[in-house]
């Protein structure tokens, strides 16, 4: 699968399990657009899988953190309750 059908994979199941407004999937596919391009950059510039896992690190954290800003209290309690499930689906392999 590519990046491109992980994201699409990744938005739809957020999506899907937290019910979001036009509004809160366009703000939150903005997100994802804009944290896969960073991920790719590091890819290119790190060689070394460990490195490129410590990088990626930090812009995980800060994804979720800006998702939970665009969220209401019942779909932020979802997706910290499957963080998990989504994590996995954006796994650097």
């Amino acid at each position: 699968m590519s990046r491109k059908e992980e994201l699409e994979e990744l938005f739809e199941r957020l999506e899907s399990d937290l019910n979001l407004s036009q509004d809160q999937g366009a703000r939150i596919r903005h997100l994802l657009n804009d944290h896969m391009r960073q991920r790719k950059a590091i890819r290119q510039e790190q060689d070394e899988k460990e490195a490129r896992k410590q990088a990626i690190k930090p812009l995980v954290k800060e994804l979720r953190k800006n998702i939970g800003t665009v969220l209401d209290e019942q779909q932020e309690a979802t997706f910290k309750q499957n963080k998990d499930q989504y994590k996995a689906l954006l796994r650097d392999n």
